[in-house]
């Protein structure tokens, strides 16, 4: 198969390749999730006191 000797290399060709393009699927797809450090980081900001600049 594509001149690999062993099935079990051209297995982890194809496997090193699959989990590349499954990253990238996964980065694509959680690019903009704000996620719960953010709404904890928004909740925080919301009961911080605010500067009083006279």
């Amino acid at each position: 198969m594509l001149g690999i000797a062993s099935p079990e290399l051209a297995l982890a060709y194809v496997l090193c390749i699959a989990a590349s393009v499954l990253c990238i699927i996964y980065g694509i797809v959680k690019w903009n999730d704000s996620g719960p450090l953010s709404e904890e980081l928004r909740d925080l900001d919301q009961w911080a006191p605010e500067s009083e600049d006279k």
